[in-house]
């Protein structure tokens, strides 16, 4: 007779597809466990950049990061209070404004701007506001002061406030490094009108300095 031919072995039933369930598990739970690990790692920068911000560190953060921090708001589905986003807009717009004067060889100049109701008195309110450039040690140029006539809409345009344009355009010309008010809304009420204003200085350089911050109740 011929040479017999031996038979392999068969493997053991479900051996192959039992290794391979193994191998898709292991597979999944690392897929899981990277896709936890960035979600996590993705929400500690998030809340790291939005700590910065509250504190106003906005001077170390590029553009990327506040991109992700700004992106990691809206996957949370909230965003900071209207008035806490005002004053970060702020403070990154006085960026340069005020780094030039605190870099240059004499005192910042600022002028002062207060809008009052008709028959209003500003002085008690100039006079806050030169406490504060005495402890900051900047020079006032100039005050500039408008009053609501009587029974008048009081939301007029800032630009069609005389004392306003004056004091914005010191700081186009350079007569001053930035304008000291109140709070926002002796500029506006409307937060898109007042964006546009903080643009107009920060652009040129200029800052905008608030006695009573937009986050202040």
């Amino acid at each position: 007779m011929g040479g017999m031919t031996r038979l392999q072995e068969a493997p053991p039933p479900g051996g192959d597809r039992d290794s391979s369930a193994t191998a898709v598990h292991e597979a999944t739970t690392v897929s899981t466990q990277d896709k936890r690990k960035r979600v996590d790692a993705r929400a500690a920068l998030g809340r790291s950049l939005k700590g910065a911000l509250a504190c106003g560190a906005t001077r170390s953060l590029t553009g990327g990061e506040y991109e992700t921090y700004r992106s990691f708001v809206r996957s949370q589905g909230s965003a900071p209070p209207a008035g806490r986003r005002l004053l970060q807009l702020r403070r990154r717009l006085n960026h340069n404004g005020l780094t030039r004067a605190a870099e240059g060889t004499r005192a910042p100049r600022v002028v002062l701007y207060v809008r009052t109701f008709h028959g209003e008195d500003p002085g008690p309110v100039f006079s806050q506001l030169r406490e504060v450039t005495a402890r900051k040690g900047w020079a006032v140029t100039h005050l500039h002061h408008d009053q609501l006539p009587f029974g008048q809409n009081p939301n007029v345009p800032p630009d069609e406030w005389p004392g306003w344009v004056a004091a914005r355009d010191q700081i186009k010309r350079g007569f001053a490094d930035g304008v000291l008010v109140p709070n926002r809304h002796h500029i506006s009420s409307n937060a898109t009108a007042y964006i546009q204003e903080l643009e107009y200085i920060g652009y040129r350089n200029g800052f905008t300095w608030l006695l009573a911050s937009e986050s202040d109740p």
